[in-house]
Formats: C-alpha cells, sequence, structure tokens
C-alpha cells in the first residue's frame, strides 16, 4: 500500500484528451518515445494483456524495443484443459504480435487464487490450491517452455504469497523494464486488483536492494467498478476513443490526466478481418466463442494513468 500511496500523489498530466472527447479529428494524442525503452505488460490471464496493451507490444516491437509480457494465472478458472489452451492460445495471439516466446513469462499460479494468496499474509508460506485442484506452478509455453519458476529455479514453486512475490521481485529484478503496463487496484476482478497489488509490494521491495531502478508505471483499467462486462460499450469499433468509466469520478483518478495512445495503423482498420487487434483475440477461441467481451477493447486508443 505504501507504493500505491506514492504514486497516486504523483500522477500527471500528460493528454490532452477530456472526458467528452470521442473526435479522433480533435484529439491531440501523445505519440511515445521509441528510444532505449523495454515494456512489459502485467496480465492477470491469458488474454489480459491484449485488453491492457496490445497496441504498445506491437507498436515496439515494430521500433525495435522489448516487447514483454508477465502473465501471472494460467487460466484454468474452469479446469485443466481449459487453462492450458488459454495460456497457448495467448502466446500465440502475442506471436501474432511479434513478441517472441522468449519474452513471455507465464507464471502459473491457479486462476483465481491471487486474492486468497495476496491476503494471506498472516501465514505467507501456507500452500493454497487452486480452482483446478493444483498446488503448484505449471505451464508449457512461454519462456523456457515453463512456468517462470521452473524456468529459473528448475523446480515448480508451491501456491504460497511469498513464492508469488518472491517471483514477481525476481522478473523485475532479471529484466528491469523501463516501462510497465498493468491495471489500477480498483478494477473488480480479485486476480487484476491482487495482481497490481502484488507489483507494488515487489517494486516497493525492489527499491531497498536497486534504488536506482524507478520504472514508469501504466495503469488502466479492465474490469470497471459498477459496469463490469458492460464497458467499454459495443464490440470491434477501432474508430472510436475508450470513454470514462463511471467510477473515475469518485476515485484517486482524473480523466483529464489519461495518457491518450493511438493503436497502430493495422489496429485501426475498421474490416475487422484485417483489424490486428481483432485477429489477435480471434485466436481465443476458448474464450471468444462464449463471449463478445473481449472485442469491446477494440477501439482507436488505449489509455494509462501514467505514474
Amino acid at each position: 500500500m505504501v507504493y500505491l500511496k506514492s504514486i497516486l500523489c504523483s500522477i500527471v498530466l500528460v493528454s490532452t484528451l477530456t472526458a467528452n472527447a470521442t473526435d479522433l479529428n480533435n484529439v491531440e494524442f501523445l505519440i511515445p518515445e521509441t528510444t532505449g525503452r523495454s515494456h512489459m505488460v502485467i496480465a492477470p490471464h491469458p488474454d489480459d494483456e491484449l485488453l491492457i496493451a496490445a497496441g504498445i507490444l506491437y507498436r515496439a516491437t515494430q521500433v525495435g524495443e522489448k516487447a514483454q509480457v508477465a502473465i501471472l494465472t494460467n487460466g484454468d478458472a474452469f479446469g485443466y484443459k481449459r487453462g492450458k489452451i488459454a495460456t497457448k492460445e495467448s502466446v500465440d495471439a502475442l506471436k501474432l504480435l511479434n513478441v517472441q516466446e522468449d519474452n513471455i513469462f507465464i507464471f502459473g499460479y491457479g486462476d483465481q487464487l491471487l486474492d486468497p494468496l495476496y491476503l494471506n499474509k498472516n501465514n505467507p508460506d501456507q500452500v493454497l490450491t487452486s480452482q483446478a485442484k493444483l498446488k503448484a506452478t505449471e505451464a508449457f509455453y512461454g519462456y523456457k517452455k515453463t512456468d517462470y519458476h521452473r524456468a529459473i529455479h528448475g523446480v515448480p514453486a508451491a501456491y504460497t504469497r511469498n513464492n508469488f512475490l518472491n517471483d514477481m521481485i525476481a522478473l523485475l529484478t532479471r529484466e528491469q523494464p523501463t516501462d510497465i503496463y498493468a491495471v489500477v487496484p480498483e478494477d473488480t476482478h480479485p486476480d487484476h486488483r491482487a495482481g497490481t497489488l502484488f507489483l507494488f509490494e515487489a517494486l516497493e521491495k525492489i527499491k531497498i536492494t536497486l534504488p536506482t531502478y524507478r520504472p514508469t508505471l501504466h495503469l488502466t483499467i479492465v474490469h470497471a467498478p459498477g459496469e463490469d462486462l458492460v464497458w467499454p460499450g459495443e464490440i470491434n469499433r477501432p474508430d472510436l476513443m475508450f470513454t470514462e468509466p463511471a467510477f473515475v469520478k469518485n476515485s484517486p483518478y482524473k480523466w483529464a490526466d489519461i495518457e491518450s495512445i493511438p493503436v497502430p495503423y493495422p489496429m485501426a482498420i475498421k474490416d475487422p478481418k484485417r483489424n490486428l487487434k481483432v485477429l489477435a483475440i480471434d485466436l481465443h477461441k476458448s474464450k471468444t466463442k462464449h463471449d463478445k467481451f473481449l472485442y469491446r477493447f477494440v477501439r482507436a486508443n488505449e489509455f494509462f494513468w501514467k505514474f
């Protein structure tokens, strides 16, 4: 929470996007720098990386910057087999954006388990069991085609609070991305909220051992309070920008302070059969055959509060 309080005090104005701006011709977009930066998206589940920062990742690969993704859970809330499929779909979709598999770090913790792990501060070495009945990390794709802990240490990690936090610390210390993209802790999905709070805690601990490492945080929202599964609106609208979620008015954030970054041209194409982001989402067949929620995030821009 210390890190959360500190970053909320440092928000800065980085865009001229206003609360009611919907006309792309009247908006001055912030074009990110393209020199010496490395980008890491913290995705609570396989697919969140596309909703958070698909355009950021693709643009980075086009200008020679490092594009990386940390997928925190294995997407197995609806069963072990479904989770294995979900992580494979995520890797395939990221490859479509030119993100290399060795830059995809799958932590392999249980879906729906991050919040219980985060809250287990009084017993941080207690081993929890996921909904898929797993008790240790597992993955078959991504960096070294296994879960991150096993890739680094040769053995899986038991599902404990300390193990998850240490995996986050180890990854950020090893890779030291200059820019990190995640969701705000107000996101209503428990895994999303806990993933970001773990990120804040990891960064606080890293400051002690590596005080010179100060990445820029870019925070957005996927599951908006009070509007979950409704906001951001109709599907597949690369001609429209994101509109202000209702929760912002009673939050520490200001819509006027967002950085609004236009998606690269291949993601702005109106034809869904040619739009790169749509095509990437299409590869998540295990999700999209049941629900079109992911397509709601096909928009003309990506937005973040920058810290």
